[in-house]
């Protein structure tokens, strides 16, 4: 199944703004997920710590709901930021120069870019390398092959003889890294 460019866009939208409030869930800040608006809070003095990350804004009812979701954020004298995606979510025509009239200004210009998964070529996995799934925090595989890599050193420099260089080309053969 491929996707649209405007379905494309909607899914990037909804992944980032699911992430983004996830991040910010208890013990972190507040989400809110009203029926036309996301957005959170932290208290944090930083508009990073305190968005909308969505809101629908009707074109009869404009400036109220902006108003409307704009009081948690006045309310504790926090700075915010409100997300806007172009194009635009289902909205009004206006809705920059109403989040202007409400002090909002326009501080960056950021864009998202997605893939569908069909159009994805896995790449080739380079010779010698080996890719394993971590298994816990400790990651065994990588201190198991640390270890044998200390083992090797340590017996090549007792026995004096070089490990892996069997051509002199000071590329080691004899082994793969992790």
């Amino acid at each position: 199944m491929t996707l649209s460019d405007a379905e494309m866009a909607e899914a990037v939208r909804a992944d980032l703004v699911t992430m983004v409030s996830l991040l910010h869930e208890p013990p972190i800040g507040e989400v809110h997920r009203d029926g036309d608006a996301v957005w959170f809070r932290t208290g944090a003095p930083s508009p990073y710590a305190n968005r909308v990350l969505q809101a629908a804004l009707p074109p009869d009812d404009l400036d109220a709901t902006i108003e409307r979701r704009l009081v948690p954020f006045r309310s504790r004298e926090l700075p915010m930021m409100w997300w806007r995606f172009m194009p635009p979510e289902t909205s009004a025509s206006g809705v920059g120069d109403a989040l202007r009239s409400h002090g909002l200004v326009l501080e960056s210009d950021r864009l998202g870019f997605g893939l569908d998964l069909e159009d994805l070529r896995v790449p080739v996995t380079p010779v010698g390398a080996v890719v394993e799934r971590v298994r816990d925090a400790e990651c065994p595989s990588i201190a198991r092959a640390s270890e044998e890599e200390r083992q090797r050193t340590e017996a090549g420099s007792e026995s004096g003889e070089q490990r892996g260089d069997e051509d002199g080309d000071g590329v080691d053969l004899g082994h793969r890294r992790t």
